[in-house]
């Protein structure tokens, strides 16, 4: 790997050198930790939706259970187009640019009549899973 030194002016280098950051290999869980502090950060602040939310994905994340958004949906009694927006948002702001906290997967159906459709199902990766889990029980953000 070849490295470039350029010169930035003052105003930027924090833009920089967070850029940096943000782009630096996965080393020895760096991002682990990197990631849960913007976990806790945006737990502390997330509305009770976005935290129920999480609390159902990550218990289903830790358990290996499929999730299907309409069951998520039906159990908070809203759309799943609000649920679906929040983890737009989520996905947006939790973890920094670029990054995903929420998958929404879509997957074909077919129904008892023989009709076909799809089903969205919600997963997250078992470290970040963990991580939510940790967060709730620690006080961050409501329990489960």
């Amino acid at each position: 790997m070849s490295y470039v030194m350029v010169p930035v002016p003052a105003e930027h280098v924090l833009d920089v050198m967070r850029w940096v950051l943000f782009r630096t290999p996965e080393e020895d869980g760096v991002n682990d930790m990197r990631d849960r502090a913007r976990l806790s950060a945006f737990m502390a602040d997330a509305t009770d939706v976005t935290r129920s939310i999480l609390a159902r994905v990550a218990r289903a994340a830790v358990n290996d259970d499929p999730l299907r958004l309409s069951d998520v949906a039906d159990d908070l009694d809203l759309d799943t187009e609000v649920i679906n927006a929040t983890i737009k948002e989520l996905n947006n702001f939790a973890l920094g640019p670029g990054r995903v906290l929420v998958t929404v997967r879509m997957e074909s159906a077919v129904g008892i009549a023989g009709n076909t459709g799809k089903i969205a199902y919600l997963s997250m990766r078992p470290n970040l899973a963990r991580a939510v889990r940790e967060l709730a029980k620690a006080g961050v953000a409501p329990g489960e």
